[in-house]
This record gives structure tokens, C-alpha cells and sequence, in this order.
């Protein structure tokens, strides 16, 4: 059995929307750019903190703040690792 997918469909269908994004910015030379505006606008359309502690889940502790973060930087390595493959 395949090892569950780090995204759902509609994430994976959302980078696959961008992967045009992509490729336009890597001929020109602005990646950093788009990288930023990627992840902007990912967390905007899927919140990590949702994800980790329901949509309820008001002010968050210490802890839970040092788990976001690295949440954060997990998703975002997947995340533009998974764009890279797609474009490749």
C-alpha cells in the first residue's frame, strides 16, 4: 500500500496550477520571488494551524507555536520539492 500522499488532492491540484508560474519565473530569473508569492498565498488557501489544531483553535501556546513553525517548514520543503518534480 502507497504511503499517504503529504497533500491532499486539492493542494496537489493547486501547485499543479502553478507549475506554468514556475517555469515562466525560472526562464526569467525571479524564483525568489515566486517562491515567496507561492508560499503566500498557500498558507492563505490552506492554514497549517487549522490543519495541526482545528479551525477553533483560538491563541496558541508556546508549544504549539514551535510546532507551527515546523510545520511550516516541512510543508514548504514538500511543497516546492513537489513543484520541482512536476516542472522537471
Amino acid at each position: 500500500m502507497a504511503p499517504p500522499s503529504w497533500a491532499t488532492p486539492d493542494e496537489l491540484a493547486w501547485l499543479q496550477a502553478h507549475a506554468e508560474d514556475y517555469l515562466t519565473h525560472q526562464k526569467l530569473g525571479t524564483l525568489p520571488k515566486f517562491w515567496s508569492t507561492l508560499s503566500e498565498d498557500w498558507y492563505k488557501a490552506f492554514s497549517e494551524g487549522d490543519r495541526l489544531f482545528g479551525k477553533d483553535h483560538g491563541v496558541l501556546t508556546d508549544e504549539q507555536n514551535v510546532e507551527l513553525g515546523k510545520a511550516y517548514k516541512a510543508r514548504t520543503k514538500a511543497s516546492h520539492r513537489h513543484l520541482l518534480r512536476m516542472a522537471a
